[in-house]
């Protein structure tokens, strides 16, 4: 993910939070993140799905930790 300021990466998660939600009623991390293009659909799924090379879902995050964390607050906040 390109640099963000923290205001942008807000708008940034609540306007993919609301994309989701009107889309399919309800949203979790997992769906922000694919919705941000930050988890691709095919991590997930292989995730889902019990397959042992996505065990853990983090690795497959393209986001670094902090932006994660702040992310995650944001979602929460929102």
């Amino acid at each position: 993910m390109a640099h963000l300021s923290p205001a942008k990466l807000r708008e940034r998660v609540f306007r993919a939070a609301e994309a989701v939600l009107s889309r399919s009623g309800s949203v979790g991390p997992l769906e922000l993140f694919q919705e941000m293009a930050l988890l691709q659909p095919i991590h997930f799924d292989g995730w889902r799905n019990g397959n042992e090379h996505y065990r853990v879902l983090e690795q497959w995050l393209q986001v670094g930790p902090e932006k994660f964390d702040r992310a995650v607050h944001y979602f929460s906040e929102w």
